[in-house]
C-alpha cells in the first residue's frame, strides 16, 4: 500500500513533500505526490484514495488538513497532518520531525479518532444542501445591521437566542471560531458539540458543551 502525500502549494509545502517522499522511500514505501490546489474538486482526491491508498500525509496548515481529511474519512483512510502554514492545531508533525514518518512503517504511532457534524439545509421540509465538517456549522446573518432570533432544540429542549448567530462545533474545532466567540477548548477524544452563540443580545453569554 502507498501513501499519498497531499501539499499546499502556497506554503513551502512542495520542498517538505519531495523531503518526506525521500524519507518514505529509503524505508521501502511508496508515495505519490498531489498538489493541494488540484483537490478543490473533491472528486479527484476520491479517486486517489481508491488506488491502494493506506494512508493521506497532508502537508500545509490547518485548512488544508481539514479539506483534506473531510474527503479521507468517507473512505475511513487516517490523515497525517504536517504543519508548514500559520496555526497547526491539527497537524502532528513539524517540518523538521519528517524522521517521524519511518513510524508509520514500524508501527510506532497511535491513531485518534475525529468526529464530523453532518450540517443539512431545509426549506419548505426539503433538504437543498448538506455538508461533512470536521471544525463547526455556523448560522448567521446576511445584514450587518440586525441581529436575528434562533431556537436551538437539543432532545426535548429549546433555547432561543438572539445574536449574530450560532456556532455547532465538534471538539476539533473548539479551538477555531468557537474558541473566538468565547467557546471553551474540548478535548479532541470526545464525543459532543459545543453549541456557542455568537454576539447574543443577553446579559449571559454561555457555550453549552452536549452529547
Amino acid at each position: 500500500m502507498k501513501k499519498l502525500i497531499v501539499y499546499n502549494a502556497e506554503t513551502s509545502g512542495l520542498t517538505v513533500a519531495v523531503n518526506a517522499s525521500e524519507v518514505l522511500r529509503q524505508c521501502s514505501v511508496e508515495s505519490e505526490l498531489l498538489e493541494f490546489s488540484s483537490i478543490m474538486n473533491p472528486v479527484g482526491l476520491s479517486e486517489k484514495l481508491l488506488s491502494d491508498v493506506d494512508t493521506v500525509i497532508a502537508i500545509g496548515g490547518d485548512g488544508t488538513i481539514i479539506k483534506v481529511a473531510k474527503i479521507a474519512a468517507l473512505h475511513n483512510i487516517p490523515v497525517l497532518g504536517i504543519n508548514a502554514g500559520h496555526l497547526g492545531y491539527l497537524a502532528s508533525v513539524n517540518v523538521d520531525q519528517l524522521d517521524m514518518l519511518k513510524r508509520l512503517v514500524t508501527g510506532g504511532y497511535s491513531i485518534e479518532n475525529r468526529i464530523l457534524i453532518k450540517a443539512e439545509k431545509y426549506k419548505n421540509g426539503v433538504c437543498i444542501g448538506s455538508c461533512d465538517c470536521l471544525n463547526d456549522a455556523v448560522i448567521t446573518k446576511n445584514s450587518l445591521a440586525n441581529i436575528i432570533d434562533i431556537s436551538v432544540t437539543i432532545g426535548n429542549d429549546t433555547i432561543n437566542y438572539r445574536a449574530d448567530g450560532i456556532i455547532a462545533s465538534t471538539p476539533t474545532g473548539s479551538t477555531a471560531y468557537s474558541m473566538s466567540a468565547g467557546g471553551p477548548v474540548v478535548d479532541p477524544s470526545l464525543d459532543c458539540i459545543v453549541i456557542t452563540p455568537v454576539c447574543p443580545h443577553t446579559l449571559l453569554n454561555r457555550s453549552l458543551v452536549v452529547d
